[in-house]
């Protein structure tokens, strides 16, 4: 269980502190399925690295080929990890196979890193049974460790705790950290419930920090996308 959270925690805290240059006003919430799957060829690095993350968010079946691109072809470590991150999340066959591929040959350390992470995540929980962690989580996220609150809320939104809602609304208000605050943002995208997307959307408004605003954009934005779709 350990070795899960610990997992998760470091590959979502790559991702959000890889991309703190992020353009402040990208807005999907134009974007449908096909003007993100062309966004995702764009020239702008950022764009086709929140373009990747939300066509992974939305399942897009028609996105597994140009992430399995963005996996082979990009030039940055983070763009790489992202479009790893999404194929994960699509689940299906080529991308997992892609992404163990890219554990082993990948030039960049912390891609094979992360590309391992993302797949023995993916064959562990092929496996693992959560009957009895649910109260053991809402305890670690109210915890006076960092790292321990980082994981559970990840956690608890991959499990869809209902039981989180107000714990993780709290850690989006206030938490000190930036990253705290992005996971708590996530897992409260994750689990689609309108009080938590309300809380998203005060959060892009009136969050003191930029990249917390830019990112509760997106993740509102994503949801409103999928809702759509």
């Amino acid at each position: 269980m350990k070795r899960i959270a610990l997992i998760l925690s470091g590959a979502l805290c790559v991702l959000f502190f890889g991309f703190s240059n992020a353009r402040a006003n990208y807005n999907p919430s134009s974007q449908d399925e096909e003007s993100l799957l062309k966004s995702i060829r764009s020239e702008d690095l950022n764009e086709r690295v929140n373009s990747a993350f939300a066509l992974g968010e939305i399942k897009s079946s028609k996105a597994l080929i140009p992430l399995l691109n963005m996996l082979h072809s990009e030039t940055s470590d983070g763009a790489r990890i992202m479009a790893a991150l999404s194929l994960y999340k699509l689940g299906k066959q080529q991308g997992l196979y892609a992404i163990e591929r890219a554990a082993i040959f990948d030039k960049s350390e912390r891609v094979r890193k992360m590309c391992a992470n993302f797949y023995n995540d993916y064959l562990l929980n092929k496996k693992t049974d959560k009957p009895d962690i649910e109260e053991e989580l809402l305890k670690a996220v109210s915890s006076d460790d960092f790292d321990a609150r980082v994981s559970a809320a990840y956690l608890l939104g991959e499990m869809k705790s209902s039981l989180a809602m107000i714990p993780l609304m709290k850690m989006l208000r206030e938490e000190e950290n930036d990253g705290g605050k992005l996971m708590a943002a996530l897992s409260l995208y994750k689990l689609g419930k309108a009080q938590g997307i309300y809380a998203l959307r005060r959060a892009f408004e009136f969050d003191e920090s930029s990249r917390v605003k830019r990112m509760c954009a997106i993740f509102y934005n994503t949801y409103q996308i999928s809702e759509k779709k």
